[in-house]
């Protein structure tokens, strides 16, 4: 349980030397942070990011400014080429080699859809000078919300940007 002092002093030599990412629940941590004089404990699970079971789904964003970007604005930072249909974009999608590699986005823009990868040079710049630690530098999230939105001048803060798991939507 909670109170097990010797269980919890395991558990935090074991993390006292790790890096750790909160990649889900981090609002959930937010409060109960906030609010850790009222509620001195915090329900967590912890995996590994080697762990093959590890299943991340994709959020996708819905651009909500009326003067949002098109395909041809984000030829500064990617090479862009049409996209026969969802389907066929979300294999594409899927089938993406190691991040290391290349970074592919979706792109729609209320025309058509558009496979989208980011130039290499631009990742390569990218990850020269990230805006968050390296280790999460290489994450697709990071170079949308870190290098091509506010490329874009697409700002991924006030309320501009919605988020659903839906690809179609």
């Amino acid at each position: 349980a909670g109170t097990d002092a010797d269980a919890i002093q395991a558990v935090a030599g074991a993390l006292a030397q790790t890096t750790l990412l909160i990649a889900d629940g981090h609002h959930r941590f937010e409060v109960g942070y906030a609010h850790r004089d009222r509620y001195p404990f915090l329900m967590s699970y912890f995996v590994s990011m080697e762990e093959p079971a590890l299943r991340v789904r994709p959020l996708h964003r819905i651009l909500q400014s009326a003067d949002r970007p098109g395909p041809a604005s984000l030829r500064d930072f990617c090479a862009v080429e049409p996209a026969s249909g969802l389907p066929a974009l979300l294999r594409w999608l899927q089938d993406a080699p190691d991040a290391a590699a290349e970074t592919r986005f979706g792109y729609y823009d209320g025309r058509g859809l558009s496979r989208v990868r980011v130039l290499p040079e631009r990742l390569a710049r990218w990850r020269m000078a990230p805006s968050v630690p390296l280790p999460l530098a290489v994450l697709d999230v990071s170079v949308l919300h870190g290098l091509l939105l506010p490329g874009l001048g697409a700002p991924a803060s006030n309320g501009a940007v919605r988020y659903t798991p839906d690809a179609a939507q």
